[in-house]
């Protein structure tokens, strides 16, 4: 059996939509993967007032359910401290095939990330381009592999796929309509459970 090239596709996914999932079978397409992993934050660094992390996972299953190439992994670390979340990652999927799937916007996040205390661990950035070229993310990733000494590669694809905020999409449930964006079984279980309904408690 050959050598697996897989990403993960990290984010808080408060609700998951069919633009991520439609930005994950891109990358499998274009770039070559077997497969893309979504991976949810238990305690989100960029996201306030999420929902519980159970209902997160729970939906994210649910909209990949029927997608061969999709899968979702659960890493229960509170402070998802890439101390111990990363070696995990690479003892599942080898060292050499771990991708991180990101769109363009969150490039400039990255160097956020806990993961950048570990300059002896390689991995590679696959990153949607929609407005940038990829000239202009190659620049940028250099620029980080400057600042922290870190090891990264960066693969890049082109996409039309667009990633809406998810407070426009949690605007438009808190209002009582169904954003068209939201995967019907998603919907239904968002519905079921009474998640994002102002003042009601999920």
């Amino acid at each position: 059996m050959g050598k697996i090239n897989i990403a993960v596709y990290i984010g808080a996914f408060d609700p998951i939509h069919a633009g991520h999932i439609e930005f994950a079978k891109t990358a499998v397409e274009l770039v070559g993967l077997d497969k893309v992993y979504f991976l949810v934050e238990p305690r989100p660094r960029t996201e306030q007032g999420v929902k519980a992390f159970d209902h997160r996972i729970n939906m994210a299953s649910i909209a990949i359910e029927k997608e061969d190439r999709l899968g979702v992994i659960v890493i229960r670390q509170g402070s998802f401290d890439f101390e111990d979340v990363l070696p995990a990652l690479s003892t599942r999927f080898g060292p050499d095939c771990l991708n991180v799937l990101l769109s363009e916007d969150s490039i400039a996040e990255v160097v956020k990330w806990p993961w950048l205390k570990f300059s002896d661990q390689s991995f590679s950035l696959v990153v949607g381009l929609r407005k940038q070229t990829a000239k202009s993310v190659q620049e940028q990733v250099q620029l980080l592999k400057d600042l922290t000494g870190i090891k990264i590669k960066v693969k890049t694809f082109k996409t039309s796929v667009d990633l809406p905020r998810n407070f426009l999409v949690k605007q438009q449930l808190k209002s009582g309509s169904r954003p068209s964006i939201l995967p019907r079984p998603v919907y239904n279980y968002i519905t079921e459970k009474r998640l994002y309904v102002s003042d009601a408690k999920a």
